[in-house]
């Protein structure tokens, strides 16, 4: 199995490399390039070509680690506060329902108490 891979893999080489030969020979004219602070002269077209792909992929991806970054910390922000939130359920959970004095006797509860004040 893993000389299948390798055979594969180099296959793959191979014709990466095949595919960028006959690009580069098709695409052989001498360009002019101009651009903000001069301009190149006889450069080949397949490199104008290879440069703008290269470099608009490689903005692309700062552009998408940047969001990935900024979602991240925000679901960071969200876990931490529902971790907050679970331990605030489970400590009332613990709570008695019914509060008692020190005299062991039960208090009335927070909602009686408001109803006989409204009331």
């Amino acid at each position: 199995m893993r000389i299948v891979r390798r055979l594969f893999v180099l296959a793959f080489f191979v014709g990466i490399m095949v595919l960028g030969w006959s690009f580069a020979s098709r695409n052989a004219d001498p360009v002019v390039v101009n651009y903000v602070a001069g301009e190149f002269t006889n450069v080949p077209l397949w490199a104008v070509i290879l440069i703008a792909f290269g470099s608009g992929a490689l903005v692309a991806g700062f552009l998408s680690l940047f969001e990935l970054t900024k979602q991240g910390l925000v679901a960071r922000r969200y876990r931490k506060t529902a971790e907050g939130l679970e331990t605030e359920i489970h400590q009332m959970r613990n709570l008695p329902l019914v509060a008692s004095d020190d005299s062991g006797a039960a208090a009335e509860s927070p909602a009686a108490l408001e109803n006989e004040r409204s009331g």
